[in-house]
This record gives C-alpha cells, structure tokens and sequence, in this order.
C-alpha cells in the first residue's frame, strides 16, 4: 500500500504508521485500519482523491467525538437515577461564626423575607404568580411605608426560585383549602 501523504523530499523514506479507529453509527463495532503516513517536514502533495480520503477521515474522527460524548451523557444519566436527593436541617452554632459571616446570614435572611412579600404583592394586584418575574431588584416597603428599590446581594438564584415555588405552593394550598371548605 503506497502512503496517503508524500513529501517533496526524498531522503524522509521512515514512514511512521498511526491507526485510525472510525466507528459507523449504523453498526456499533468499531474497526480499525492502519494506514502509513510519513513525516511532514515541508509541503504536502496529495491527490484530489487522498483529500476526499482525508475529509472521510476527518468527518469519522468528529463522530467518534460525538459518539462518545453521547455515551457520556447516558453513563451520566444511567448514574444519576439511582442517586438520592437529601436536604439536611442543621442548626448553626453563632458563637463560632465570625461577625461578617453572621452579618452574610442575617442579610440572606431579610432578602428572603423582601423578595417573599414583593412576590406576594404582586400577587394582590391581581397577578398570576406564574407572571412574576425573578431579578436583582425589587421594591421594598420602608418603616415610612414609602415604596423603595433595593437589591438582592446576598440571595443566589436558586434560593431565589425556591421562595418563589414556596409562595406557589402555598397560594395552591390555601386555593384548594377554600375551596373545600365552600363545598362542607
């Protein structure tokens, strides 16, 4: 078999082989071809037909590339239904904790307390909770019941989203719960 690639030097006689492992997405064998490639230390002269050769090559390297990264992701998917959620209730000890940490804390808390009763409010002007939109502002109520815009530093978005399904869930429950008690 003469060698895919030739150099326009003739003392580069030591070919070096590499193998080649294509894998067809029809059949989910995988066969392997060695083919003969010399080194390269100047320009390449290859035929039309060793470049459609080389383009075969290359598009199977990409879908080896994609079938294994599809293999992945069913590992990944296979591995995660036998996994269990857990969530842990835990109590802090505050004598250990250091002033910014308790002050991160007491933050996450009252941000907690804002985005609950924003989400609230705008449910009794006639809402959808479902409408309400998660941001990093939101209007807040001062001890002068003037409207004010604060942010939400220390609140992440999943903590964020939790409240809001809380506030979901429990507008569902008091819902439901009204509507049994209109029917004893």
């Amino acid at each position: 078999m003469e060698p895919l690639l030739t150099t326009g030097r003739p003392h580069a006689t030591t070919p070096t082989t590499h193998t080649i492992t294509t894998a067809t997405t029809a059949i989910s064998t995988t066969t392997t071809s060695t083919i003969p490639i010399q080194l390269l230390p100047s320009r390449i002269y290859i035929s039309s037909k060793q470049a459609s050769l080389i383009a075969i090559l290359y598009n199977m390297s990409n879908l080896e590339k994609n079938i294994k990264i599809s293999q992945s992701i069913r590992q990944t998917k296979q591995k995660r239904k036998h996994q269990v959620c857990k969530t842990y209730r835990l109590k802090i000890d505050m004598s250990s904790l250091s002033k910014t940490k308790l002050e991160h804390l007491k933050m996450m808390f009252v941000e907690a307390k804002w985005l609950y009763n924003d989400a609230l409010s705008f449910c009794k002007q006639g809402n959808n909770i479902r409408d309400y939109k998660l941001s990093n502002s939101i209007c807040k109520l001062d001890k002068d019941k003037n409207v004010s815009r604060v942010s939400l530093n220390y609140l992440g978005s999943q903590i964020k989203q939790s409240i809001i399904d809380k506030l979901k869930r429990n507008i569902l429950s008091l819902k439901n719960s009204n509507a049994e008690n209109t029917i004893n």
